[in-house]
């Protein structure tokens, strides 16, 4: 989590919005829903999220992998990107 996103969403009460926060990842706009005291982490607690997350980044791994192969060997052209 950025700096300038921590600072906005935990400076905020239960139920406040905030206006446009900037990071590197670009604009976003926080709604506090809910405020929970914060616990110490534990495996136990944290498996499968640990896991997903492990799974979702060597997905994301193998996937860009996958597509420089491809980009090495075909003529790809992006018809999303602004020319």
């Amino acid at each position: 989590m950025s700096q300038e996103f921590e600072d906005a969403a935990f400076g905020m009460k239960e139920g406040e919005i905030s206006n446009p926060v900037k990071d590197e990842d670009g604009y976003h706009i926080i709604k506090v829903v809910e405020i929970k005291e914060a616990k110490e982490a534990n495996y136990e607690d944290s498996k499968e999220e640990i896991t997903k997350l492990l799974l979702r980044q060597k997905a994301k791994e193998k996937f860009s992998n996958w597509y420089e192969e491809l980009a090495a060997n075909y003529k790809i052209e992006n018809y999303l990107e602004a020319k």
